[in-house]
């Protein structure tokens, strides 16, 4: 049996995701008494130093009091975005938060997260998850870095709402699955070599990612990625990884955290 916490704006995900029963209330609300209740949900923004707007300590403290009303909790799963990444030196949010609860309850609690991508040095990267309540859809996007982050989620927000109608998944698979190989095959043309070099080059550009902030360059974007050579380019070079499906298999990829 779980019961979610959710951040004020994630209210319409939370309770679509919980369904028609009662397993979910705002985190600021007072602890209550859940018959059964085995593992408690954190739902909101997330960064290295915060989850819906807690510090680890607060985050923490939050599950201790919970923990004192409802015995039977073992488990803590947190559903946000950049609680495992953190600039280099630096702890992420999760690794702080474990470390606030407390030697008994690291033992007898398991915290489960989203996992870390993008492989050696996955950490130093950063992520977004994307999810809409009307179409029960998430998209889980993970960078090497913050430029990068910042280009792919506005590109993806853009292409999501105005091509699939929020539809995650669809949006998801448009941007990882390169185009049926044409024939004769045709060579990628790059038409923003006035910002970069090449194709691949624009995953690493400052300057692209700060023009991603224009809709007008989005909708050029946009425009280009219609074109299977270009596209079939852009992902082949892709510096980002997705994870993506509807609302029932989010908390399957929730990985323990040790």
């Amino acid at each position: 049996m779980y019961f979610m916490l959710y951040e004020h704006d994630h209210e319409n995900r939370a309770k679509t995701f919980a369904g028609h029963q009662p397993r979910c209330q705002i985190v600021t609300g007072d602890v209550k008494e859940v018959s059964g209740l085995t593992t408690l949900i954190f739902w909101g923004h997330g960064t290295p130093g915060f989850l819906c707007g807690l510090s680890p300590k607060q985050a923490a403290d939050k599950v201790k009091d919970w923990r004192e009303t409802n015995k039977k909790i073992d488990t803590v799963e947190i559903i946000t975005c950049n609680t495992r990444h953190a600039p280099s030196g630096s702890d992420p949010f999760v690794a702080q938060f474990r470390s606030k609860l407390g030697f008994f309850l690291r033992r007898s609690i398991r915290v489960k997260a989203l996992p870390i991508r993008m492989g050696k040095g996955g950490v130093e990267g950063d992520s977004i998850l994307f999810a809409d309540y009307k179409s029960k859809t998430w998209c889980y996007l993970t960078t090497h870095s913050e430029n990068s982050l910042l280009f792919m989620r506005r590109l993806f927000k853009y292409i999501c709402e105005n091509d699939f109608d929020d539809d995650a998944i669809l949006t998801a698979v448009y941007l990882t699955s390169p185009p049926p190989t044409e024939k004769p095959p045709r060579t990628a043309i790059n038409p923003f070599t006035k910002f970069v070099k090449e194709i691949k080059d624009m995953h690493d550009s400052d300057q692209i990612s700060g023009l991603s902030n224009q809709e007008a360059f989005l909708k050029d974007l946009v425009k280009h990625m219609k074109d299977a050579a270009f596209r079939t380019e852009f992902i082949r070079t892709r510096k980002y990884s997705m994870n993506y499906g509807d609302f029932d298999s989010l908390r399957r990829q929730l990985v323990t955290v040790k």
